[in-house]
């Protein structure tokens, strides 16, 4: 019996490395894409093309900034362990924020890229709830204004994930 245990726990901690989580969108996070805009050059439609649908949009004054998340989540070895992984499990979560400036014309601007790496307890994402998370409606607002699809999945995807 130990043996059988002990493989099993071999397993677990080696395959543990293999179970990482991707969500949120991968071209909005890649520095080679970000690169490749055109700053006073491109639209929002332009813009959309490249990134796809942003998770919120953010307003100030005139200009506005769609904001694109990118989240990986790697579980820690604990999580693996019987009981012990329920009160101990959790794991690393790299939070990348993208954020596309436009002015009121609706002309890209500039783009700006943050990156934040944490712990997350297993607990975490039943606190998160986000009961009153809204970008919702500003997201399908501005899709709509400009003629573009609106995807309420793409927002669902990372609304757990983000603060």
């Amino acid at each position: 019996m130990p043996r059988k245990q002990l493989l099993i726990t071999i397993v677990l901690l080696l395959t543990s490395a293999c179970i990482t989580q991707k969500i949120g969108s991968k071209q909005a996070a890649n520095p080679q894409v970000l690169s490749q805009l055109e700053s006073e050059k491109m639209s929002k439609a332009d813009i959309y093309k490249t990134l796809g649908q942003p998770h919120d949009i953010a307003y100030n004054n005139q200009n506005s900034a769609w904001i694109y998340y990118f989240i990986t989540e790697r579980p820690g070895w604990s999580t693996f362990i019987p009981i012990v992984g329920m009160a101990t499990g959790g794991g690393k979560r790299n939070t990348k924020v993208t954020e596309i400036y436009f002015n009121p014309n609706n002309v890209f601007i500039q783009a700006k890229a943050t990156e934040k790496e944490e712990y997350v307890n297993i607990w975490s994402s039943l606190t998160n709830s986000k009961k009153n998370y809204t970008p919702y409606q500003r997201v399908e607002r501005e899709m709509s204004a400009l003629g573009l699809p609106y995807n309420k999945k793409a927002i669902d995807r990372v609304k757990y994930f983000t603060n």
